[in-house]
């Protein structure tokens, strides 16, 4: 969030569906923003979908990796450039019922 030259961070509220307690959040926090005269709300990386409910603006943002040694340099070109895009869209052509499963097990928020 930036205000008058200065950053502020908010932490993710997460969004199941539009009334959910994830989109009730949100928009408390961008209300409560521009109450306060935020001009501008940075949601932060990375561009997920429903962010762009949010907003009519947008700008590009890259991630980089670059690995040091053969270990990082196998973790940023096959992991994350390869195995961990596969493996998220993969879980998120799922249905919403097997990824509750999975983020139970896992002990993690995937639904």
């Amino acid at each position: 969030i930036r205000a008058s030259g200065h950053d502020r961070r908010s932490y993710t509220t997460g969004w199941d569906t539009i009334f959910g307690p994830g989109s009730l959040l949100m928009e408390r926090s961008l209300e409560s923003r521009l109450d306060r005269g935020f001009a501008v709300v940075d949601l932060l990386a990375p561009g997920s979908a429903y962010k762009q409910e949010w907003t009519d603006t947008s700008v590009e943002v890259l991630d980089r990796a670059c690995g040091f040694g053969v270990a990082g340099r196998i973790y940023a070109d096959l992991f994350l450039a390869v195995i961990r895009p596969r493996l998220k869209a993969a879980v998120e052509a799922m249905p919403v019922k097997w990824r509750r499963r999975l983020g139970a097990h896992l002990g993690s928020g995937y639904a």
